[in-house]
């Protein structure tokens, strides 16, 4: 750890095939901008097949049946009760670090409320940030949210951690097409291309690389 602030950024169905990063054929220029400067992880996988499980396994380092159930998959209860553990969130907030979520809440107090039900693991301190699609927000705007509470936070002169969890595409532009470089995509390329888009803004708002940029972290939950 660089002892800075991290923006943790979360993406959906994005499989390391489709990254020209790992040997792909789509383009996304501003994750292979950071992979020229930070850590590119080459013996990553996931560690389950669903969105819930993958999240709880990375928050907390152990296995989905360690956390979920027995290895009885056909009956995960993804709304009951989670036990207690050490977290991603436990440990920044041991070492000095203002914790804040950012995910989807469609329609209010449904989808968010259940994903805070089925994890169950972050603590209270955790300052939420619900998306309401019905405001209309773009990606960029979802992202560049990511900078707003960083800069609040280093104006009261604390660190910040924050989890952002991107789901689906709120805008499909036709230069997508363009931008993945390939002229057959699916709707997971498309929305990624748009979240990589975002993810520029936020390294031009910070002048990356450069000192004032947080350290920023980039993965997919799991690919389709």
């Amino acid at each position: 750890m660089s002892n800075n602030d991290v923006i943790y950024i979360a993406t959906d169905r994005l499989w390391v095939g489709r990254l020209k990063l790992y040997g792909g054929f789509n383009k996304f220029p501003n994750i292979e901008r950071m992979a020229q400067h930070g850590t590119t992880y080459r013996n990553a996988t996931s560690a389950a097949g669903s969105t819930v499980m993958c999240h709880s396994c990375e928050w907390t380092g152990k296995q989905s049946w360690e956390l979920h159930c027995s290895d009885d998959y056909k009956n995960i209860k993804y709304n009951s009760p989670m036990p207690d553990q050490e977290t991603v969130f436990s440990d920044m907030i041991k070492n000095g670090y203002e914790c804040h979520i950012i995910m989807h809440d469609r329609p209010p107090d449904k989808y968010y409320s259940g994903y805070a039900n089925c994890y169950g693991l972050w603590p209270d301190e955790v300052i939420r940030h619900p998306i309401i699609d019905e405001k209309d927000a773009t990606r960029e705007e979802q992202i560049m949210m990511d900078a707003t509470i960083v800069d609040e936070a280093r104006k009261n002169g604390k660190k910040a951690f924050v989890w952002i969890k991107c789901n689906g595409a709120n805008q499909r532009r036709i230069h997508y097409l363009d931008y993945a470089g390939q002229k057959r995509v699916t709707r997971e390329d498309l929305y990624n291309c748009e979240i990589d888009e975002s993810i520029g803004s936020l390294l031009d708002h910070y002048n990356y690389p450069s000192k004032e940029t947080p350290d920023i972290w980039f993965a997919s939950d799991h690919g389709a």
